[in-house]
């Protein structure tokens, strides 16, 4: 007598036994189409009653691209071999069966998680838009079963299904008492899941992914920065899902932001603004989407040698062109320059002599007769002043020298704009107004103020005497 397999499920559900188990993925070249865990599972005599057969399966639909069918499987509950040898065919939605494979009994199927697979070649193309079904034949069992109750089905589990797939419905043929043959299962079950029974195998998703980075110099300078535009994308043919883009920034960074923008239908990214090293692990890119992050390091001052950055990019498709998945901008990093100011100012005892400075540290600072302040990291380009105070009383700025040539070093203070590796010397000289006649006649402002001064208390004796 045939019954409808819908009519047992609630049957099923008070019999069935919960079982847990995970599902591993195939080997890199295919992946299943459905992964389930966390299901219950039961045998076919619990199912269907005795001396029933049947075909159950589900329907399902191909997105944007077509796909590989490469092997048909079937549920192995403990992974430890089939009961039963059971065939398994995938139909066009109008019943036209397209392919069959037989699992057959025991451990000789390939086991990928917890199914047992048989090859199917050539492997069959799904067409992009299409719908399917893919169904397994039960045979009877006997009502006093003992042991031997036929293999197992899992229902309302947690399925994670290939993302090139959308799965519609569960199905199932009318069942029929003895025996019967796989046959297109026509019918809704009535189960919100499939039931698994069968699954098949499908070649893994193929994306050439690239990424390209550059900051568009071939130097760069400790103490400033240099923006580097990342750009992630998918060349196809099919969507790179959990795509990964990192950048392990270099020591030399001393600190990185970075935002990003999606084009194309991306997703995942981190917008931004973000800070430290780049990692977005969940990236998904349909073909011919990209990614362009905008990376702006800021170079340690005491950085030296080369400046090496280096980003990725990785999916679990596979990539037919993995050569691009790296991209490395180098730039050469530039000396930094050094200026030294001494001072000159011989007399019985020390003095102090009193400086500032523009675009240094220290803004201010003192020295004696023989010492010297050294001035480490100067950014090539730029400029720096040291301007002499007003000396102590009874002294006289004699000269300024500088051991870089004009216009680079301008002596009336000393105003340096150095060049790469640059080291320079700038001397500030003081003399005692009683040796004032010995100073070469480069004076500062208050120097010439005092001879101005010296000149005209002479000039005032003189005229007492006449």
């Amino acid at each position: 007598m045939k019954k409808p397999l819908r009519n047992c499920f609630q049957v099923l559900l008070i019999l069935s036994l919960l079982a847990g188990f995970g599902a591993s993925r195939a080997e890199a070249s295919t992946v299943p189409a459905v992964q389930t865990a966390n299901g219950n599972s039961a045998t076919w005599r619990l199912i269907i009653g005795a001396n029933q057969s049947a075909t159950i399966g589900w329907s399902f639909s191909v997105g944007a691209v077509s796909v590989q069918l490469t092997a048909l499987g079937i549920y192995d509950h403990n992974g430890d071999g089939i009961e039963d040898a059971h065939p398994v065919g995938i139909w066009t939605a109008a019943g036209a069966l397209l392919a069959q494979a037989t699992v057959p009994v025991g451990t000789a199927g390939t086991l990928v998680g917890s199914y047992r697979y048989v090859t199917v070649a050539p492997p069959l193309t799904l067409s992009a838009g299409q719908t399917y079904v893919v169904g397994a034949y039960f045979g009877p069992v006997i009502d006093r079963c003992d042991s031997a109750c036929g293999d197992a089905s899992l229902y309302s589990g947690l399925e994670t299904y290939d993302p090139r797939i959308t799965f519609l419905q569960s199905r199932q043929n009318q069942s029929i008492g003895g025996g019967g043959s796989l046959a297109f299962p026509d019918l809704n079950a009535g189960v919100t899941e499939g039931f698994f029974g069968p699954n098949f195998l499908l070649a893994s998703p193929s994306a050439d992914l690239s990424i390209t980075k550059t900051d568009g110099v071939a130097t760069a300078t400790p103490g400033l920065t240099t923006t580097y535009t990342l750009t992630a994308a998918n060349a196809g043919p099919d969507t790179a899902t959990t795509a990964s883009v990192t950048d392990t920034f270099p020591a030399a960074c001393a600190s990185v932001s970075y935002t990003s923008v999606a084009a194309g239908g991306a997703t995942g990214n981190t917008v931004g603004p973000a800070s430290g090293n780049l990692n977005d692990t969940a990236l998904n890119l349909p073909v011919g989407a990209s990614v362009t992050y905008t990376a702006i390091c800021n170079i340690d001052l005491t950085a030296t040698g080369t400046l090496t950055n280096t980003a990725n990019i990785t999916s679990a498709a596979t990539d037919p062109n993995p050569s691009n998945n790296s991209a490395t901008d180098t730039d050469t990093l530039i000396q930094l320059a050094t200026l030294t100011i001494q001072l000159d100012a011989p007399g019985s005892a020390p003095t102090t002599f009193d400086f500032t400075t523009v675009g240094l540290t220290p803004t201010a600072f003192s020295l004696q007769h023989g010492q010297t302040q050294t001035f480490s990291n100067l950014i090539p380009g730029q400029s720096y002043v040291v301007n002499d105070q007003p000396p102590p009383p009874g002294w006289v700025l004699g000269e300024v020298l500088c051991s870089a040539p004009a216009p680079q070093c301008v002596t009336s203070s000393i105003t340096l704009t150095p060049t790469a590796g640059q080291t320079v010397t700038g001397t500030f000289r003081f003399l005692r107004l009683g040796n004032a006649a010995e100073a070469i006649p480069v004076f500062s402002v208050w120097g010439l103020g005092a001879l101005i001064g010296l000149f005209g208390l002479m000039l005032a004796r003189l005229r007492r005497r006449v």
